[in-house]
């Protein structure tokens, strides 16, 4: 018995079709799953074969996942104790980093960039604490000469 996972949604969407149906599941309730659905193996980022792909809507905009990971000062486990870095960019307008995985963050920022996970719902609640002109979504920037806000 196997379990495919994903690191990114859009890596879903890619290997399966953005159709095909899927759950966010903690490490947790991965291991709850385990508990009563034993697996011998976990599959990351595995590519379906044609049959197995749901093709979703042709017109289809990317969506954001349902969480991103977002820089910030110092190791955390709370949104609202965390320090986020945010970028000013050359045209004067400040941008927040998010990353889609761990991966893309760590190639973006470096693995020793602190880091936090944020529910992708609550980029309004960051935006209204902190605002920001922009995303930048998987970008490799220099956090040096950034600018903090407390989240």
């Amino acid at each position: 018995m196997a379990v495919v996972g994903y690191t990114a949604l859009d890596r879903l969407h890619d290997a399966c079709g953005a159709g095909h149906p899927w759950a966010l599941l903690s490490l947790e309730q991965l291991e709850e799953l385990h508990g009563g659905e034993p697996y011998d193996v976990m599959y990351l980022d595995l590519t379906m074969p044609p049959e197995l792909r749901v093709a979703g809507a042709a017109d289809a905009t990317p969506a954001l996942p349902p969480v991103l990971y977002v820089p910030c000062r110092a190791s955390v486990t709370r949104l609202e104790d965390a320090v986020l870095e945010y970028v000013r960019g050359q045209d004067g307008l400040v941008g927040l980093p998010v990353y889609t995985s761990l991966d893309r963050l760590h190639a973006g920022l470096g693995t020793e960039q602190p880091w936090l996970v944020v529910e992708t719902s609550r980029l309004e609640v960051l935006h209204e604490r902190a605002p920001y002109d922009r995303l930048l979504c998987d970008e490799t920037v220099t956090i040096t000469g950034t600018e903090e806000a407390r989240a």
